[in-house]
């Protein structure tokens, strides 16, 4: 789980620093999430 809310979720959506899965409820692909979480380390 994140610590983040889930507008900051929507918002990196919608900048392409995480990918959605196509089926509602908003769901987030798990690669995305460590790509992103990489991003942040460096």
């Amino acid at each position: 789980m994140l610590n983040i809310s889930e507008r900051e979720i929507r918002n990196y959506v919608d900048e392409g620093k995480l990918t959605a899965h196509p089926d509602a409820p908003l769901r987030v692909t798990a690669d995305s999430v460590r790509q992103c979480l990489r991003g942040r380390a460096a």
